[in-house]
């Protein structure tokens, strides 16, 4: 192959623009042995030979020409995205500079100036086909990895939407399952709360069912007696005196149960059942104080409240005493220790739930500095059942009531802190206004 041969493996054309024949036979005679060579003598005919199937790879434009001159033509071909890479090299016998750069704005490669030498003619459009092959090979290259990226582009947007149908599909799944899980653990829950009410009702039902099995007994036996003429004085007064104290037993057990069954019924119950309306939280802590103050002197509990204004809910006021009552309860049942005044506060103040100072809540502390409560069973206080006072009249269900309470009906939050032998405190967080739907669940610390 030629050293004027292509890289890309043809054999280079070359346009011959000019109107007069001389010039044309010459550059013709230079270019036949290494190139193809096409011929135009106007510009219009030039313009329809780059622009068709075959456009040249190069094109020597003479300037001036009759119809119209090379500055025109070679402003056309430069117009055309598909052709203005061509390079131009303008063959004049024009010498002035000015007239060399306005070629050369207009997008022209190089000149060539007449009389011209073959060897300079040969060398400049070998020069310039050269930076010719390598733009298109360039632009080759370009192409081919613009059509490689966008297969790849969209080989990822196929990849993504189909990961996106599979993780729509794994989520779908996902809910399916979770459903059934939760589904599973309110059932497992509703189970172990059934069992624990069955549990802490045995005892005293099963008390009170011996209790009378008893009795009955020793009513027959008296009665068998009497009709044998064998009762006497001391018998009777021993029947009686062991009727009271199985009677005692009986109406210890039933109130037991019935103290139970109530408590269950607490924790069930719809927010529906208490009424809404404003409040003064301060006289309510007070009178619930009041109330338990008898209970206070009997174990020489010192309470002291202290608050900084009366704050006014929009909330359910029976909920929020029976929170007070449990969590005073829970205190005088687990706080004391043995020859130590044992002090309760209550300490009422207003919190923010961000820093903006916006979002206004009340906030009551309950402290104590009693026994205080074990690290390991600190997070299970609110669970169902859970007491440190098995068979001592505890059925673990006071602070479960207070949680489902504070966050179900009136909307806020419990939380306790503790060190063992400097007491615990109890803190709330609640709404000015509880919220306007809100049902308790037996599942809310169950599940």
């Amino acid at each position: 192959m030629s050293t004027a041969s292509s890289d890309l493996g043809h054999r280079h054309t070359i346009l011959i623009v000019d109107d007069l024949p001389y010039n044309i036979d010459l550059l013709s005679s230079i270019l036949n042995v290494d190139y193809k060579v096409k011929i135009a003598i106007n510009g219009e005919r030039a313009i329809k030979i780059v622009n068709g199937e075959h456009p040249p790879d190069l094109i020597l434009l003479d300037i001036m020409m009759s119809i119209m001159d090379g500055y025109e033509v070679c402003r056309q071909i430069k117009a055309n995205p598909e052709r203005k890479l061509i390079p131009i090299i303008f063959v004049t016998a024009m010498e002035q500079h000015d007239d060399e750069e306005h070629g050369l704005t207009l997008g022209a490669a190089d000149y060539i100036t007449k009389p011209f030498s073959p060897v300079i003619v040969l060398a400049r459009i070998k020069t310039h086909l050269a930076l010719y092959d390598q733009t298109r090979e360039l632009e080759s290259r370009v192409k081919q990895r613009t059509v490689e990226l966008e297969h790849y582009r969209q080989h990822l947007e196929d990849l993504v939407n189909e990961r996106t149908v599979q993780l729509a599909n794994r989520n779908e799944e996902l809910q399916r399952v979770m459903g059934k899980l939760v589904q599973s653990e309110k059932l497992a829950a509703l189970g172990h709360l059934v069992a624990g009410v069955a549990h802490e009702l045995n005892t005293p039902l099963g008390n009170t069912l011996m209790t009378v099995s008893t009795m009955d007994d020793q009513l027959r036996q008296l009665d068998k007696e009497l009709a044998a003429g064998k009762l006497n004085r001391k018998r009777f007064d021993d029947y009686l005196s062991q009727s009271r104290v199985a009677l005692d037993l009986i109406h210890r057990s039933v109130r037991r149960a019935a103290e139970l069954v109530s408590t269950f019924k607490k924790i069930a119950a719809d927010q529906k059942s208490m009424k809404r309306h404003q409040f003064g939280v301060v006289d309510l802590i007070e009178q619930c104080l009041l109330q338990f103050r008898g209970e206070f002197e009997a174990r020489s509990i010192q309470t002291l409240f202290e608050f900084e204004s009366e704050f006014y809910l929009d909330s359910y006021p029976a909920a929020l005493e029976q929170v007070l009552h449990n969590l005073l309860e829970n205190t005088w049942v687990h706080a004391p220790i043995a020859n130590q005044l044992l002090q309760v506060k209550l300490h009422l103040h207003s919190a923010s739930t961000d820093n903006s100072g916006e979002h206004q809540v009340m906030r009551l502390v309950l402290s104590d500095n009693g026994r205080g409560i074990d690290p390991e069973i600190l997070s299970r206080v609110f669970d169902p059942f859970f007491t440190t006072s098995l068979g001592q009249g505890g059925s673990g269900l006071g602070l479960y009531v207070v949680h489902n309470l504070v966050s179900g009906v009136l909307g806020g939050s419990i939380s306790v802190e503790s060190q063992v032998g400097a007491g615990s405190q109890f803190i709330l967080l609640l709404p000015l206004s509880a919220p306007q739907t809100v049902t308790i669940s037996v599942f809310d610390r169950a599940s």
